[in-house]
């Protein structure tokens, strides 16, 4: 009987080690993420190395990409971005918050040229740009009619043009014009008063920021650790963007 007592202790303690080994397994690792890039910068990046300090077993690789397709063939355990999530069967796809587009400018350019009051007005100013790297495409600027609700659509004839967020961003911070983008760009400067929005009561109906990863039975704990941590901090963002 003792033997027999002491062969089942033996076996539960290596269950016991097998389970804690998967566990240690499960949270250790690399985790592969996609984001978009300008929303990775600004809105995860200030927190991520205390978020790796409190979590040295977890490694990242990050790829810049507003992208959802393709994710398991890509390699990518979590998709951050703002892109459509259409057409996505097999996927967890979870809706972290919204964030508005705007129409803005310094407070040192509108002193000197005035602010638009109609989308209309804004082809009497210096425009900022921003062209697609992906697609090469100027992107458009959209607005909603405060008396209709209708959308207006605004081709823009920028007078610079830039194929980085960044880059346009500081332009538009710099006084070289009337910009357009999303909000996440700089919820600092918006506080403190370097950008100023301009259209504000043309602003059009706010866009969706996701996570993407796949639907999987078993997801490995260091991915919904940084899920969670994704999740966070956007909403973080948002909440200060909107005080």
């Amino acid at each position: 009987m003792f033997e027999v007592g002491k062969r089942l202790q033996l076996e539960v303690e290596e269950a016991e080690a097998a389970f804690a080994d998967v566990g240690h397994r499960g949270i250790a690792g690399q985790v592969r993420i996609s984001a978009a890039g300008a929303l990775f910068r600004r809105c995860l990046m200030p927190s991520l190395s205390d978020f790796l300090e409190g979590h040295p077993d977890i490694v990242l690789e990050v790829e810049e990409a507003d992208d959802f397709s393709n994710i398991a063939q890509r390699g990518i355990d979590l998709a951050i971005g703002t892109g459509s999530v259409a057409g996505l069967p097999g996927h967890f796809v979870r809706k972290v918050g919204t964030f508005p587009w705007v129409a803005c400018a310094s407070p040192r350019y509108i002193e000197k040229h005035g602010a638009p009051a109609t989308p209309q007005d804004l082809a009497r100013h210096a425009l900022v740009g921003f062209r697609s790297p992906a697609s090469r495409q100027l992107e458009s600027w959209h607005f909603q009619d405060p008396e209709t609700g209708g959308i207006v659509r605004h081709a823009p004839r920028p007078r610079h043009i830039f194929d980085d967020p960044d880059t346009t961003w500081g332009m538009i911070t710099e006084g070289l014009g009337v910009g357009f983008g999303p909000a996440f760009m700089g919820s600092a400067e918006w506080r403190d008063g370097t950008v100023v929005e301009v259209l504000s009561e043309w602003r059009a109906e706010e866009a969706p920021i996701y996570v993407v990863r796949l639907d999987k039975r078993h997801t490995p704990q260091r991915v919904t650790i940084v899920q969670e941590f994704v999740i966070n901090r956007i909403r973080m963002w948002i909440d200060g963007f909107r005080e």
